[in-house]
């Protein structure tokens, strides 16, 4: 009997889990197969589903380009692993054409932009201490949303300068932030009283932690009584990208810092830096300015 794609899913999940993938990375392939299952409107043999099926899922989604790439992506580590478990013989997803996803958009904030969040993040309650905590962090460090949402007061060591961050495919790395962000840091976290090494850096109210869905909902809200749209965790990641090369930093160094297992995303920064600086320049040259 042919297995139904829901118990292959099941067991190709459990796979994922025992090679360590990422909750991120598993959190997104349980969305795809949910689409997936409400697409296909039944439980059908695996075996039965043809490249035909999978193109019309990937066509009928309302997503942008980059989601639909994800889908695919997804879809074909499942079937690559069915083909070597043997519940498939062919791989219906690779002889579909890859999707091409979105052009990366790269707009780093302005230094108004960040005087202005920083000025509505300012002060003594919870919240603002908080958000200047965070947009600080984010700021000095080009951490992921994710990377944040998942550090402990145990990954801080304010002292030093320095957290010890969890990444992408599991890959531990430290990043450094300077004392001002450490000292907006320690002002948050003292107004949480007494803490365990354990507990989260990033809660609510309530004492909850923050996934990567609330920590953008909070920033988007920050932007918005500041005054700066499109506010969200990855400019943050962006905007310390590009400062951080104008301001004499290495690229592999950034490299490191971002946790970029290639250098294919920090070329786009050095790119955008040098455009950056060869504006500044137009600006600011002195033999124009005074027209020698």
């Amino acid at each position: 009997m042919d297995m139904p794609l829901s118990r292959a899913v099941e067991g190709w999940l459990l796979t994922c889990r025992a090679r360590s993938f990422s909750p991120n990375t598993l959190d997104g392939y349980t969305r795809t197969l949910k689409k997936l299952f409400v697409f296909l409107q039944d439980d059908p043999p695996i075996r039965s589903i043809k490249s035909k099926n999978i193109q019309a899922f990937l066509i009928a989604q309302p997503v942008s380009k980059t989601s639909k790439l994800d889908y695919y992506v997804g879809l074909s580590s499942l079937w690559t692993w069915a083909v070597k478990e043997g519940l498939v013989d062919n791989h219906v997803v690779r002889d579909l054409a890859r999707p091409k996803g979105d052009t990366l958009q790269v707009e780093p904030f302005t230094e108004n932009d960040i005087k202005h969040l920083a000025h509505e993040a300012t002060g003594g309650s919870f919240y603002k201490l908080k958000m200047k905590a965070t947009m600080l962090l984010l700021l000095d460090t080009g951490l992921r949303a994710s990377e944040v949402c998942d550090l402990t007061i145990a990954d801080l060591k304010l002292k030093e300068g320095y957290s010890i961050v969890m990444g992408k495919g599991n890959k531990e790395r430290r990043v450094e932030f300077g004392p001002r962000t450490g000292q907006a840091i320690w002002k948050y976290l003292a107004s949480r009283g007494d803490l365990e090494s354990s507990d989260y850096f990033l809660i609510s109210r309530t004492g909850r932690k923050l996934d990567r869905d609330a920590l953008a909902h909070r920033l988007h809200d920050l932007g918005m009584r500041a005054g700066v749209t499109n506010c969200h965790p990855h400019r943050f990641r962006h905007t310390f990208a590009v400062m951080f090369l104008r301001n004499g930093g290495s690229s592999l160094a950034l490299q490191r810092l971002l946790g970029h297992s290639t250098m294919e995303m920090v070329r786009v920064y050095v790119k955008l830096s040098e455009v950056d600086l060869k504006d500044a320049h137009r600006r600011a040259s002195p033999v124009e300015n005074l027209r020698l």
